[in-house]
């Protein structure tokens, strides 16, 4: 087995890896951007980095349901997303009935 790595090797290893996806880290793994001593600990790091993306919270906005918005867990956003459920209220598309009340608010500016 390789040696462990110093306090302040794995204080540099955290820095490095804190903002990169499980996904990134795999990646690199793969492709030996970690040195043996470095491999053990983002092998063990992988799975919880994992868990921790899959229940980060994210905020959703829908235009009936929730226009304000509503928060949900991050593994739940590609089902909702089908569902009318956006990241962002200025992305909802407008029905007839949003454009009938904006001619209706500009009539009345008009008038």
């Amino acid at each position: 087995m390789p040696d462990k790595l110093t306090d302040s090797e794995l204080d540099i290893l955290i820095v490095r890896t804190r903002k990169s996806s499980a996904k990134e880290l795999q990646r690199d793994l793969v492709n030996n951007a970690f040195s043996e001593r470095e491999r053990p600990y983002i092998e063990g790091y992988i799975p919880i980095k994992i868990k921790e993306e899959r229940n980060t919270p994210i905020k959703l906005y829908h235009r009936r349901k929730a226009p304000t918005g509503r928060n949900f867990k991050a593994y739940e956003e590609p089902e909702l997303k089908l569902n009318g459920w956006v990241d962002d209220p200025w992305l909802f598309e407008k029905d007839f009935r949003d454009k009938l009340i904006d001619f209706k608010n500009i009539l009345v500016v008009f008038w």
